[in-house]
């Protein structure tokens, strides 16, 4: 991460406590300062057994991680705040994670992935615009309403749909995460696409499944069995 100095004094995060979990100390120290200009408090781990820990209360309200660490993968931390309450808005970054990883980790609830590597700069941008949407949306996107028990009811069913429908491997890809409630435009980053290809194969699902909008699918899902 270069050191690019932002103007982060004016913001306020909303959020009071964030975990930063990332085992490089450069890139640590830069976040953890960074999510302490915006007048959290930070707690900070460098392997999944320390971040697991300071999950313990009191618990944050925002976990940033790094995906790949040197005693396993962020994925474990993940699945870990999806059993605290309330559950601690996610996000992931990575230089090594495949677009699969990064996929799975949007299904699990991370809301945010940013790649590496990023600059101060672009880092602070990437998730100031994430909060302004999230504000904006309000209740979110369908998918990200759903209980985890309705997620699972709804992907169980995606398989028939996509027979009937005739979704090819990217298109039920989109729809998994539109299920994840994964917000449109963190997708072509997720995927490891182009803004202009991940445009061609959602107009590609819209069409084949009838839909005005990918949001719309997930509640296909929920109110039809599809089976």
């Amino acid at each position: 991460m270069v050191g690019l100095q932002a103007d982060s004094s004016r913001f306020r995060l909303p959020f009071s406590r964030v975990l930063v979990v990332e085992d490089e100390p450069r890139i640590r120290r830069a976040l953890v300062a960074i999510f302490q200009d915006w007048g959290a408090e930070v707690r900070q781990a460098s392997r999944v057994e320390g971040a697991l820990a300071a999950l313990e209360a009191p618990e944050p309200d925002l976990v940033v991680l790094d995906v790949r660490l040197p005693d396993g993968n962020g994925r474990a931390i993940v699945e870990a705040t999806n059993l605290l309450s309330p559950r601690p808005t996610l996000i992931a970054t990575s230089g090594l994670a495949s677009a699969r990883e990064a996929f799975e980790l949007a299904q699990l609830g991370v809301e945010l992935f940013v790649p590496k590597p990023f600059t101060r700069f672009s880092f602070e941008s990437r998730v100031r615009a994430f909060l302004r949407e999230e504000e904006a949306r309000g209740s979110g996107e369908m998918g990200s309403s759903l209980s985890p028990e309705t997620r699972a009811l709804v992907t169980g069913r995606l398989s028939a749909f996509a027979a009937i429908h005739g979704l090819s491997v990217h298109e039920q890809e989109l729809v998994r995460l539109a299920i994840a409630g994964v917000p449109r435009k963190r997708i072509p980053d997720i995927l490891g696409v182009t803004d202009n290809t991940c445009k061609t194969r959602i107009r590609r699902l819209l069409r084949k499944c009838d839909a005005d909008h990918l949001a719309d699918i997930p509640r296909m899902l929920l109110l039809h069995s599809y089976e």
